[in-house]
Order: structure tokens, then sequence, then C-alpha cells
């Protein structure tokens, strides 16, 4: 169809829709005889839902990685909410001083008075609250929302799910801090490559059957091999180790977190399953560990991550590309 009756049909004037493919948030076709767009369907919704986002003032950034990697929405709405829970909080605080000031301000009012009722008012200050208002769900939802791709399906999961939120607010060892203090220095291409890559390997170690495990345990001792004669990955491991890899090592390891998950998710369960199964096979690989613990000490802990730790180090040339 044309832009004139896609415009008709979204209520959308034409100038947006060119400035939304200018953008990048959608990709008609050309028809290669007058070289006019050629919406689908498919176009036409994609619209409707960009206009409903806007509506709800999502970034045009957020917008476009959603279309682009759907299963990315749970991380960014969760992302938007908190970011918009962290503005209410300030408004309500801001709205209460401003209240306290127009209620006590005297009727003549000069400098002093009134420097002494605006001190009294406890205005927010908006950088400290919202750096003091810490969500980790974004986190939970980062680390495990991808292995749950139907989403929470009932009052017990929802209660499960609760739980590791509630287990990550208390965490004590830090982790969940230091990998949100991380993402945080992320822009969304970056996180979007981080979900995406992610999800595809997660799928494919679901999907492996017991010589498919064998096959992909000689790949990944393969894989660490040559990711040890690589200096920049080698690099970017230990830049990274203490404040990305160690904290998703130990939370991914956490038995407390991984008897939860496994009774929302069977996907999570096959994947322990079949990785315990492959990363045990390459650890008994004792050349090859004793060669990861000379290159990569003190960043590294085979000892009490050893299953963790190698399908991280292994599957680090598949991430390489956000550094």
């Amino acid at each position: 169809m044309k832009i004139q009756e896609v415009s008709q049909k979204t209520q959308i004037s034409k100038r947006n829709i060119h400035f939304y493919i200018q953008e990048g948030l959608i990709t008609p076709d050309i028809d290669s005889g007058n070289g006019y767009y050629d919406f689908k369907e498919k176009e036409v919704q994609q619209l409707k839902l960009i206009q409903l986002f806007r509506n709800a003032q999502l970034p045009l950034s957020t917008i476009r990685f959603i279309l682009k990697e759907p299963s990315t929405t749970s991380f960014y709405i969760s992302q938007y909410l908190h970011t918009l829970n962290q503005q209410k909080k300030y408004l309500e605080k801001n709205i209460e001083s401003m209240n306290y000031i127009l209620h006590h301000l005297p009727l003549q009012i000069h400098f002093d008075n009134l420097y002494q009722v605006v001190q009294q008012a406890n205005i927010p200050n908006q950088k400290e609250e919202i750096e003091n208002q810490k969500d980790y769900s974004l986190i939970t939802r980062f680390l495990w929302s991808r292995f749950i791709p139907e989403g929470i399906q009932n009052d017990f999961h929802e209660f499960l799910w609760a739980k590791i939120n509630r287990l990550a607010q208390e965490d004590s060892t830090g982790d969940f801090n230091t990998l949100s203090n991380y993402l945080n220095t992320l822009d969304a291409s970056e996180i979007e490559t981080l979900f995406t890559d992610n999800y595809k390997h997660y799928e494919f170690a679901v999907g492996l059957d017991e010589q498919g495990c064998l096959e992909y345990a000689l790949k990944l001792e393969e894989k660490i091999k040559r990711n040890l004669k690589e200096n920049q990955l080698i690099y970017i491991w230990k830049q990274d180790y203490y404040s990305f890899y160690l904290p998703n090592i130990r939370l991914y390891d956490s038995k407390n977190l991984q008897d939860i998950i496994v009774q929302i998710s069977p996907f999570f369960k096959q994947y322990v399953k079949n990785i315990h199964f492959v990363c045990s096979k390459v650890y008994e690989n004792k050349k090859l560990m004793k060669e990861m613990e000379e290159t990569l000490s003190p960043y590294l802990d085979l000892h009490q991550y050893h299953h963790a730790a190698i399908e991280a180090f292994g599957s680090l040339d598949t991430v390489q590309n956000r550094n």
C-alpha cells in the first residue's frame, strides 16, 4: 500500500512516517517500477506500535531496539518504568516541598524569611534521589527473562519471581549492584548485542542432545585455546572481569537462584544440565585448565566457579564486538 493510505490508517503524518524510515524504525520495500515505498501490513502494525510507545514517551532509540529485537522488550520496559518511578518519587517529594513553602510563607515576604522557609522545605536533590533508588528487577530480567520466553504464567511463578527480586535487594555479595553499575555504562546498542548474542547461545545450548553436548565440549576446548592466544580478548576479560564477568559467573552459579529459576523455566533447567555436562568434559582437560590459570590469573577462579568460568571465557569471542 502507498504512504497516503498508511497515513490514513495510522493517523500518522506522511512527514513523520518518512522520519521513522530515516531513523531506521521501519524498513518498507521500495517498488522498483516507480521508486515509491510499498508498505505491508507489518509496517502498518509497527507504525501503530511506534505511535503507542511515543504516547508513553519512550525514546526513539529504545523503540528502535524493541522493534529490531522484541526479546529485549521486558528489559527496556522495566528500565523505563524504573526511570518513571524515580521521576514520580522525586516529583512527589518536590510537590511536598513546594506545598510547604506555599503554606509557610508569611504575608510580608522579604529575603530573610523567604530564605528561612525554603531552607526548611527539604527540597530534594534530583540527582541524589535517582542515585539512591536501586531497582534490581532490571538485572533479574537481564539475567533470566530470556529463559522465560512466554513470561510469568501463574501465581506460583509470580511468587518465585518476587522472591528472586527480594534476594537481589538483599544481596550481600554486591554482585547485583556491580552488574547494575556496569550495564548503566552501556548504550542501547551494546545492551541489544548482549541480549541477542546471549539468547542465541542459550537457545543453542538448550537444544543439544548428548552427542551435541560432546561435540560442543570439543568445540569449546578449541575456542578456549584460540582465545588464550588472542591478546585483545584476554585484555577484555581482565578489564571487565570484576565488573561484569565475575558477577555474572557467581549469579548464574548460585545454587539458591538456580533452584528458583528451574521451577519457573524448563528452558533454564535444560540449559544448566547441558552446560554442566559440557563444561565437566572440558574441565577434564587438565593441561588446558592449567594454561587458563597461568594466562588469566588472578582474573579466574576455576576451583570455585569452573563450569561458569569455562563457559564465559569460551564464549568471549561472541561478545568481543561490544567493547
